[in-house]
């Protein structure tokens, strides 16, 4: 598909439980809220757009700010829009709640404007039609419906965010953007898949573990999830096999500037040798099998180490797929071409590895 550049913006969808404080503009895709020159635009335009830039409420029925999704008018007839569009969504979100965790392990206080969870970035499933029509876009419903003034409230679990920033100086966000535009838009590069299919699962990964009211089973549902992540991430492609092994040996190959955390200490399965990160994704894989294979499972287990004196395993898979994700990032040819010459060490300042190192140096076994 060639495309023709026009200044027009196509509304997209809106991320109800967010209120952006700055606009995330990239080339073809942004993050508004409705005072946006676009948003005005689309909005004079389009009646069912001014109403869905009005009708979300709080728990308080107080009116709210929403954040909206607005694609340029020349990628609409993408082939994979849906997934350009969701994977755009995923991208801001997984960098950034990836970010928000190392904080949170290390002082146990999440903090009121912390964005731990991708509920936050939600697509709200209704989308404008025309002038006159919505559309509704789920599992169980797929229909056009009248206009109506109605009034839609924001996730009622989720705690209130003050505001939410978006790190544009984020190197890793920017790469993965980077990327995004090669794969979907220029259609340059299409062995990306496993990232995007990768980054799809870690967002269910990220979400609130509150299906079965946070049992345990909540939890361990979870690290289903991330192992998968790690699996499709670092998955050679076509019919070739990945396991345990393969992504310890990734693992492994991370270098860190704290010595001790580069020191392979740890014996898996009396095979092999691992540093600090391999033992965490052993113990991700290994309590994974127990809830996912039917074994007797207990509280402490969803701990590392088990022992409530370590991190919980799910709170330790965003960091060790943070790590994963860099060294992803750091072996991609077409982005070391893109980027400066200091790629590295701007990759390395972007999440404040200083910090996760921090992280680290909490988990080793002692």
């Amino acid at each position: 598909m060639k495309l023709r550049k026009n200044n027009k913006w196509n509304f997209v969808s809106v991320l109800p439980n967010l209120s952006i404080k700055e606009p995330l503009i990239t080339e073809y895709a942004c993050l508004v809220d409705k005072n946006d020159e676009k948003m005005k635009l689309l909005c004079s335009e389009a009646e069912t757009v001014n109403e869905l830039s009005n009708c979300f409420i709080d728990q308080r029925v107080k009116t709210v700010n929403p954040t909206f999704v607005l694609f340029r008018d020349e990628i609409s007839g993408l082939d994979e829009l849906h997934n350009c569009i969701v994977s755009f969504r995923n991208i801001v979100a997984i960098s950034t709640i990836l970010r928000e965790w190392i904080p949170n392990i290390l002082s146990g206080d999440s903090g009121i404007d912390s964005v731990l969870y991708s509920d936050y970035f939600d697509l709200f499933p209704l989308s404008s039609y025309g002038d006159k029509y919505y559309t509704i876009s789920t599992p169980a419903s797929n229909s056009l419906v009248g206009n109506a003034k109605v009034k839609y409230q924001r996730n009622y679990v989720l705690p209130k965010l003050n505001f939410f920033h978006i790190d544009t100086n984020d190197e890793i966000l920017n790469s993965l953007l980077k990327l995004w535009n090669e794969h979907f838009i220029k259609r340059r590069n299409n062995k990306r898949v496993s990232l995007f299919r990768s980054l799809q699962i870690v967002y269910s990964a990220c979400k609130m573990p509150v299906d079965n009211f946070s049992t345990i089973y909540d939890y361990g549902m979870k690290l289903g999830f991330w192992v998968s992540a790690f699996e499709v991430l670092f998955h050679p492609g076509k019919n070739n096999y990945i396991g345990y092994r393969d992504i310890l040996k990734k693992l492994s190959e991370v270098k860190f500037k704290l010595s001790i955390l580069n020191r392979k200490m740890y014996k898996i399965d009396n095979l092999l040798k691992s540093n600090v990160v391999g033992k965490a994704y052993k113990e991700i894989y290994d309590n994974r099998n127990a809830f996912f294979h039917g074994n007797t499972v207990k509280f402490n287990d969803l701990n590392l180490h088990k022992s409530d004196k370590y991190p919980s395993l799910t709170a330790i898979a965003h960091i060790i797929f943070l790590i994963s994700l860099y060294s992803y990032l750091m072996e991609d040819d077409s982005l070391i071409r893109l980027n400066n010459m200091d790629f590295t060490n701007s990759l390395y300042s972007a999440h404040n590895y200083f910090l996760i190192e921090e992280v680290l140096k909490k988990i080793i076994y002692k």
